[in-house]
């Protein structure tokens, strides 16, 4: 009688030690359910910032070369005009030869 009662005890034991792996294990589980939910969530969102900041640099680019392009028209209005008084200058010395 003792015998089998400790065959039951043990196997009881045995028993709840299962139960509890297997408690452990759903809580385990549902703890990296959460991660996971927070981890897509977080990646959603860097995923969306990323976007933004592709636009953004998109955009400076876009303006960066629109002011490129300025800068160079600029230049060369600059140096055209720089030409034209010499050349005007150089007319005049002409001119103003001829006349003495």
């Amino acid at each position: 009688d003792a015998t089998a009662r400790a065959e039951m005890q043990r196997v009881a034991y045995e028993e709840e030690e299962v139960q509890r792996e297997k408690a452990e294990g759903q809580q385990r589980i549902e703890a990296l359910d959460e991660e996971v939910s927070a981890l897509r969530a977080q990646l959603q969102q860097n995923m969306e910032e990323g976007a933004v900041m592709r636009s953004k640099m998109a955009e400076m680019q876009a303006k960066n070369a629109q002011m490129m392009g300025l800068q160079s028209e600029a230049v060369k209005f600059t140096l055209q005009c720089l030409e034209d008084v010499r050349d005007g200058a150089i007319a005049k010395e002409l001119s103003d030869a001829k006349i003495d």
